[in-house]
């Protein structure tokens, strides 16, 4: 009978085991999820950024170019 019962603490120990080990890569798995997700927000928020920054570089460089133009029409 001891036997018994320490064969089974044994394999109620693998199966805590084996079921935190699952738990644990669930969780990890999720983590990395969440954080690919938060890294691909990052990058979109700075795409959005720099395409920002595109279109001001043109606008600033349109008016330099038209203020050059009127410039030398005026000499």
């Amino acid at each position: 009978m001891k036997i018994l019962k320490k064969i089974l603490t044994i394999e109620l120990l693998i199966l805590v085991f084996d079921i935190g080990w699952v738990l644990g890569i669930n969780q990890g798995k999720k983590d990395n999820q969440d954080e690919l997700t938060n890294t691909y927000i990052e990058l979109d928020s700075e795409k959005e950024k720099s395409y920002q920054l595109e279109l001001e570089n043109k606008r600033l460089n349109t008016i330099l170019d038209n203020y050059t133009i009127q410039e030398r029409k005026s000499e």
